[in-house]
């Protein structure tokens, strides 16, 4: 014996002391027994303990080794243990009796009320638990106690919130002069009056009406404030703990409705959009407080709903739907534990084959809706819709499974329902039963573990064996075409409808969908929530079959919280109409694209976002495997795309704008879903997205003409005009999300600059670039950059052909002749685009680069780098940066300038091909060639995926291997520290890079 223990032993009397040790060791735990009374004798002095009644230590030891809840609540109260624990045989307290223990004076505060509700709340919890361990309750005694407890708190937190709101602002009055009804509905096991000792409260709120009489405070206001102060006056957890914790789930709308309705509304809601779980779930609802009639009406016009005559096919699918929900999550069950809720043949099973007797038959024998689940097995036998056998089965094997639920949540008032798993603990829970020690009627002379076992097995058993039996509905139809899905799904589904979206998270994780109850909530989002209206069963339905195709693709993207949330998003932004979810669960490619472009892209994906009518084009379509399409197929769909907004002799030129940034839209997301599936090239996503921008381009330029010229006068006939394609444009190398680098070049009748011409021109160019580049409601086409023309910010927007020639003859500085070598005519007017690109050649090719012009080069471009990178330890610059895409541009563009005057092999715009031209002339070995152009395609591909990765203009890359990891796994790196080895093969490039661009810039 313990030594804390032994002083009160010493001074006891032989026989009290004797029936001390006999209660302990009969104990259903007897260290917790042992330690329980310790503590009691050191917060109460040892006098009290001794005083105890010794024909009522063995009551004393049951509550101390079930519950050290109920022991910490003995401690608590010092000196005051003996008036408790003298409650633990004491009857149930009448309605009045437990009111008055609640009641508080009108002009109490809110802290006053939380403090003697809790009180209340305290005592009789006890006196429950205790009669219900000692085995002097039966399970009708316990649950009914608790649920008029519930009922009585309620009831005072009403009536005191509804006087503190009045008084703070007035009353809600109805047309008639009087207070508006307000009443509290119990659902689930407070509305069957079954509540256990961790149970929550399902409440909903629920008013007369939003018509007031004249001068009175508006109604939903007033009761949205009462309906506050209730969920706090029971809900919140203070110092005195909690009454109920509050659950608000099951009003209409769920968690996305109105924390107050009035009754009109409801009636709307569940005639309109109520589904068959929310048929269930009214089946046991009550009023619990407030005005009694104004529920009762309400509940009796909802029988229809409820309760309907005649069982049709989708009640029939639904059922087994909600069936399936069940066997799913059972088949999710962590191996080795046993739940006495939700686990085979638990209560959930048990309580749904009543319920689905109820709402197959109510409709036609109204005896049979009661809402408690006892009276329900009655009713149903009574009507002969269950057997004698049945319902005794049911009876038995309801009793049992509660009491066992009541024993695992007694010891700690613990919301669980799981088992014990180490063999310690299935023998306290057994002992807390009775078994062993023959109270509740069980045998003392069996070992306590094997007799629970027995009974446990048997009655889940039974009631797995009822729970399949009753729920084969209809077995003569099959159940509709993708009603059966991948159990995991259908668990998931069937938690978040439940509101657990926390167990839902740790299902999707092991699923390989990291983010817990993030990304359950992104789910529960198109699920249940509110979209542009209540959810419709319809829309439920396309989500449980759209469902597997979606978690599966999510769980296998390289970003599964980015995809889930990306492609929820769209739903959303879209309306997730029924419609939109069908197409996608009936087609796992699309989803599969989709999911893709989400995980992977946010610059597609915001395109998409905004355009989702082209979601109907990745159907019709493989867009992954579509081929590089030519310049003359884009031109022929753009025009047939184009001849809604040039029908008649007025063009539309709001059409127009909307047209080029649909069809760049298009063409912009098949190009990238194809560099996502691989099935382009890095060159040739270059080349797609240049000669997709040189089609919108051409057109433009013909569009803005035909706009103008039909507004301004002039000698249009003899005005022509070229659009040079400079940088990336002109080289075939553009990139997404590239501006177009121009120059514009005119020519009228006269040679040189022509006043009326040049005005002509401008006002031409001016709508061109309007038409690409203004932001509409579709946002823009491309961005246009001008500043390459002559004179740069500071000269003409055009320029004439002799002024061009002069300007570069004569004024132009080597940046910019080094600049003109990737120029590309990418629009010209009749001949004239012959004569800029001679004028061109002329310019960059018409003489040698010497060694100063070398130098010129080496200095511009440290200036770019020291300038523009911004480079530190933190940041990385893979375009300007050390080591960067330019130092091989500048080292191919030097090197074209040295040697292209004596050899035109080399007078190439790509830098690819520029690099193979140059080692073919001897310029460059095959290593060197074979190095920089390795060396370019990385960082080319590098620089197109951050701009894929992040959704805006990008050319940094960030220094830390964590940062860049989800960026690496796009790239294809696998195994450990992606991130690691994609910074680690950026660094070995950057040197490489800079090694050679320094030898060369030195042997020049």
């Amino acid at each position: 014996m313990d030594d804390e223990l032994k002083p009160i032993l010493d001074a006891a009397t032989p026989s009290w002391r004797s029936a001390l040790l006999e209660a302990i060791e009969a104990a259903p735990s007897p260290q917790y027994a042992r330690s329980a009374l310790e503590r009691l004798a050191e917060s109460g002095t040892p006098a009290l303990l001794l005083a105890w009644p010794e024909e009522r230590l063995a009551d004393l030891a049951v509550v101390l080794g079930s519950s050290p809840f109920f022991c910490r609540q003995l401690v608590s109260s010092g000196v005051q243990w003996p008036q408790l624990a003298s409650g633990f045989t004491a009857p149930r307290p009448s309605r009045e009796e437990l009111a008055a223990a609640c009641a508080v004076p009108a002009d109490a505060d809110v802290a006053t009320l939380h403090h003697t509700l809790r009180r209340a709340t305290n005592v009789e919890m006890l006196r429950i638990g205790a009669r219900d361990l000692l085995g002097l309750a039966t399970l009708d005694d316990t649950v009914t106690s608790l649920s008029q407890l519930a009922d009585v708190t309620i009831c005072a937190a009403l009536d005191h919130s509804r006087r503190l709101v009045a008084r703070d602002g007035g009353e809600a009055i109805g047309e008639d002069g009087e207070p508006l009804g307000f009443f509290v509905l119990g659902m689930g096991k407070l509305g069957g009056q079954e509540l256990n000792f961790s149970s929550d409260v399902d409440l909903v709120y629920m008013y007369e009406s939003d018509a007031v009489a004249e001068g009175s405070r508006a109604a939903r206001e007033f009761f949205t404030h009462v309906a506050a102060g209730i969920t706090r006056a029971i809900g919140d957890m203070t110092a005195d703990g909690v009454v109920f914790r509050v659950d608000l789930r099951l009003r209409p709308e769920g968690v996305n409705g109105l924390p107050v309705n009035p009754v009109g509304v409801a009636l709307d809601y569940y005639e309109g959009w109520g589904d068959t779980w929310e048929r269930g779930a009214l089946a046991k609802a009550r009023t619990v407080a407030g005005d009694f009639k104004v529920g009762a009406r309400f509940l009796a016009d909802l029988e229809p709903f409820i309760f309907r005559r005649h069982l049709d096919y989708d009640t029939v699918e639904d059922l087994r739907g909600m069936k399936d929900r069940i066997d799913a999550e059972l088949a999710l069950a962590h191996p080795g534990t046993r739940n006495v809720k939700i686990g085979r043949g638990g209560i959930r099973e048990l309580e749904f084959v009543v319920q689905v007797l109820q709402l197959i038959h109510g409709g036609h024998v109204p005896s049979v809706r009661g809402t408690s689940t006892r009276g329900a097995i009655n009713d149903l036998e009574r009507e002969q819709l269950l057997s004698s056998a049945e319902a005794v089965e049911l009876r038995e094997s309801y009793l049992f499974l509660r009491n066992v639920e009541h024993a695992i949540q007694v010891e700690e008032k613990r919301q669980t329902q799981m088992l014990p798993q180490r063999p310690d603990g299935i023998r306290w829970l057994a002992r807390r039963l009775g078994y062993g020690t023959g109270r509740r009627g069980a045998s003392s002379g069996e070992d306590e573990v094997l007799g629970f076992e027995r009974d446990w097995d048997r009655h889940t058993h039974r009631v797995h064996e009822l729970f399949v039996r009753f729920l084969e509905l209809r077995p003569d139809e099959e159940p509709r075409p993708g009603h059966r899905m991948d159990p995991v799904a259908l668990a998931v589904l069937g938690q978040i409808a439940d509101g657990r979206l926390e167990d839902a998270g740790v299902v999707l994780g092991r699923m390989g969908i990291p983010g817990g109850e993030t990304a359950a909530r992104n789910l529960a989002r198109i699920y249940q929530g509110r979209l542009r209206g209540p959810a419709s069963p319809q829309r439920r339905r396309a989500v449980e079959a759209l469902a597997p195709h979606l978690l599966d693709a999510v769980a296998r993207s390289s970003d599964p919280s980015r995809a889930l949330e990306g492609l929820v998003e769209f739903l959303i932004r879209t309306g997730a109409h029924t419609s939109y979810l069908a197409l996608l669960g009936g087609s796992p490619k699309t989803m599969e694209i989709l999911v893709s472009l989400f995980a992977s892209s946010p610059y597609l994906a915001s395109h998409l976002v905004g355009h989702p009518e082209l979601l109907d084009s990745l159907v019709r379509a493989d867009s992954a495997a579509s081929p590089e399409p030519t310049a003359e197929a884009l031109r022929e769909a753009l025009q047939v795309a184009m001849a809604t907004a040039k029908s008649g002799g007025q063009w539309d030129e709001e059409e127009v704008f909307a047209v080029l940034r649909r069809f760049r839209v298009t063409e912009l997301l098949r190009i990238g879903l194809g560099d996502l599936a691989g099935a382009l090239p890095s060159e040739g996503v270059h080349r797609a997205l240049s000669t997709l921008a040189e089609v919108v381009l051409v057109e433009a330029v013909e569009s803005a003409r035909h706009i103008v010229s039909t507004r301004v006068q002039g000698p249009w006939d003899q005005l022509k005009l070229a659009v040079i394609g400079m940088g990336k444009l002109g080289a075939r190398e553009m990139s997404y999300g590239s501006d177009l680098d121009l120059i514009f070049v005119y020519e009228g009748a006269a040679q040189g600059y022509d006043p009326d011409t040049h005005v002509l021109a401008t006002k031409w160019v001016q709508k061109f670039m309007a038409l690409l580049s203004t932001r509409t409601s579709e946002g823009v086409a491309y961005e246009v950059d001008a500043r390459l023309r002559p004179s740069g910010r500071s000269g003409p927007l055009v320029t004439s052909l002799e002024g061009f020639r002069d300007y570069h003859a004569s004024q132009a500085d080597l940046w910019e002749r080094q600049a003109l070598i990737r120029s590309r005519v990418v629009f010209a007017s009749g001949d004239l685009g012959a004569r800029v690109d001679a004028a061109v050649a002329a310019r960059v090719w018409g003489v040698s680069l010497e060694a100063e012009g070398v130098a010129e080069i080496f200095d511009l471009r440290s200036r770019v780098e020291n300038e523009l990178s911004g480079e530190d330890g933190g940041r990385l610059n893979i375009k300007t940066g050390r080591g960067g895409i330019v130092d091989i541009e500048f080292v191919v563009q030097m090197l074209q300038l040295r040697h292209g005057f004596d050899n035109a092999a080399v007078r190439c715009r790509g830098t690819a091909e520029a690099l193979e031209a140059l080692e073919g002339i001897g310029v460059l070995d095959h290593q060197q060639a074979d190095d920089l152009l390795r060396h370019y395609r990385f960082l080319r591909r590098l620089e197109a995926r951050l701009r894929l990765e992040r959704d805006r203009p990008v050319e940094e890359l960030g220094a830390d291997a964590a940062t860049v990891a989800p960026l690496a796994v796009r790239l294809g790196y696998e195994g450990e520290d992606p991130g690691g080895r994609l910074l680690g093969d950026y660094h070995r490039t950057r040197e490489e890079v800079r090694a050679l661009y320094e030898t060369f810039f030195i042997a020049a």
